[in-house]
C-alpha cells in the first residue's frame, strides 16, 4: 500500500516578505530542486523558453532599431502581449481551451489585450520566469527557416505600427499573417513537433550536465519515447517508487515534521504528543546526510529558530509554543499557520488530466518538470 501525506504543493501565500515557511524549508527545498533541474519551479511551457531567446535575438541583433533599455523593455512587453493575444486567437478559432495550460495572463479577455500599450499586464512575465540562455539549439532550428524572415517583418511592421491608425483592422491582419507563418510560435502554444524533438533533446542535455548520474538514470526513459503519466512520474522521482534519491525521505520527515509541531500548537495531550515527535525523530534519521544541508538552510531534527514559535529542548513532549507577543502578532502568526496547513490537499489540472498533489510535501521542481515533458510528448 503506498504512503499517503496528505501535505502540500509549495506555491506562493499571502505572507509577509520572508514569512511564507516558519522553517526556511521552502529554500532548502528550492536549492535542491535547483541541483537536479536546469529551470525554476515556476516554468510550465517550452514555447516560452522558445519565446523569450527569440525576443532576446531579435533585439540583440537590431531587427527594431537601436533602442534604450527602457525602450526595449517596452517591446518585450508588447511582443508578449501579442503572443498571448495570437494564441487566445487560436485557441478560439479551434475551440480549444487554453485552461490549467501555463499561458501567461490568459485569464484577461482577448478584447482587454492592448498589444499597442505595456499598460495592464502580468507582473510576473514570461521574461522573468524563463530564460532565454536555454533553447540555444532549438532558436538555431528556428530560425533555419526561410519563412522567418517574412515573420521578423511583420514583427517590425508591428513595433513601428502607430496605434492611432486603423490598430483594429491592422492587428487582425497581422495575427491572420503571423499564424500562417509555418512553425511560428505565434501560431500555437506548443511547438512543432520539429522544435519539439529539439527542445528535448536540449532538456536532455542540461539535466545530463547536472551530473547527478542516479537521477539521471529515473528520467532518462522519459527522453526515450516511454508515455507519460503524470502521477507515475512523480512517484518515480520524488515518491516512494525510486527511494534513493533523496526527495522521498525528506518528504516524509517534513510531513511528520509539521505534524508533530502543530500538536503542540494545539496543546494536544501529552501521549499524542510524543507519538508524533517520535516518528518525526525516527523519519529524520534516514535521510542522507549529505541531504540535511542547503545553502544557508541546515536541517535539524528540531530546527531550534523559527520565524514563528519559541523553541523549548528541555520539556518534553512539547518542543514548540506560540511566543509571548501581543494579540495582533500572535492572531497573524495562527492565521499563516492555518493558511500552510491549508496548503494541503491541492490540486491542479495539466491540460484535461487533473494531478493529485497531496501525498507530497514539496515537488522540488518536478510539477514544472512534468508539465514540460507532457507537452513534448
Amino acid at each position: 500500500m503506498q504512503p499517503q501525506y496528505n501535505i502540500f504543493l509549495v506555491r506562493e501565500v499571502s505572507f509577509t516578505e520572508g514569512e511564507r515557511d516558519p522553517f526556511w524549508f521552502d529554500d532548502f527545498a528550492e536549492k535542491l530542486g535547483e541541483e537536479y533541474l536546469p529551470f525554476s519551479g515556476t516554468v510550465a511551457k517550452p514555447s516560452y523558453f522558445l519565446f523569450v531567446a527569440y525576443v532576446h535575438d531579435l533585439l540583440k541583433n537590431n531587427h527594431f532599431g537601436k533602442r534604450t533599455k527602457k525602450e526595449e523593455n517596452e517591446i518585450k512587453i508588447r511582443l508578449e502581449k501579442l503572443l498571448v493575444f495570437c494564441w487566445k486567437n487560436a485557441a478560439d478559432k479551434n475551440g480549444i481551451n487554453l485552461r490549467g495550460k501555463g499561458v501567461i495572463g490568459n485569464s484577461r479577455k482577448k478584447a482587454d489585450i492592448d498589444v499597442f500599450s505595456v499598460k495592464d499586464w502580468v507582473k510576473q512575465n514570461c521574461y522573468k520566469i524563463y530564460t532565454h540562455k536555454f533553447t540555444t539549439s532549438t532558436l538555431e532550428e528556428y530560425l533555419r527557416h526561410n519563412d522567418r524572415i517574412k515573420e521578423i517583418e511583420l514583427l517590425k511592421e508591428f513595433v513601428h505600427h502607430n496605434r492611432n491608425i486603423g490598430s483594429e483592422e491592422f492587428l487582425s491582419e497581422l495575427v491572420k499573417n503571423l499564424q500562417k507563418v509555418k512553425s511560428s510560435v505565434f501560431r500555437s502554444d506548443e511547438l512543432s513537433d520539429t522544435l519539439k524533438k529539439m527542445f528535448k533533446r536540449e532538456l536532455k542535455k542540461k539535466i545530463e550536465e547536472k551530473k547527478k548520474a542516479e537521477y539521471f538514470e529515473v528520467v532518462k526513459p522519459y527522453f526515450q519515447g516511454k508515455r507519460f503519466k503524470f502521477d507515475e512520474f512523480l512517484q518515480r522521482t520524488i515518491g516512494c517508487r525510486n527511494k534513493h534519491i533523496p526527495f522521498f525521505w525528506l518528504n516524509q520527515w517534513f510531513e511528520k515534521f509539521i505534524r508533530a509541531v502543530d500538536a503542540d500548537i494545539q496543546n494536544k495531550d501529552d501521549s499524542a504528543r510524543l507519538k508524533l515527535w517520535n516518528e518525526a525523530d525516527n523519519a529524520f534519521t534516514k535521510i542522507p546526510e549529505d541531504f540535511r544541508s542547503k545553502s544557508k538552510v541546515i536541517l535539524e531534527d528540531s530546527p531550534k529558530n523559527s520565524k514563528w514559535f519559541e523553541y523549548y529542548p528541555s520539556n518534553p513532549p512539547t518542543r514548540y509554543v506560540l511566543p509571548k507577543d501581543n494579540a495582533a502578532r500572535l492572531r497573524e502568526i495562527k492565521r499563516n499557520w492555518d493558511t500552510y496547513k491549508k496548503r494541503a490537499g491541492e490540486k491542479s489540472e495539466l491540460g484535461d488530466e487533473k494531478i493529485d498533489f497531496e501525498k507530497y510535501f514539496f515537488n522540488y521542481r518536478h510539477y514544472a518538470f512534468g508539465k514540460l515533458l507532457k507537452e513534448l510528448e
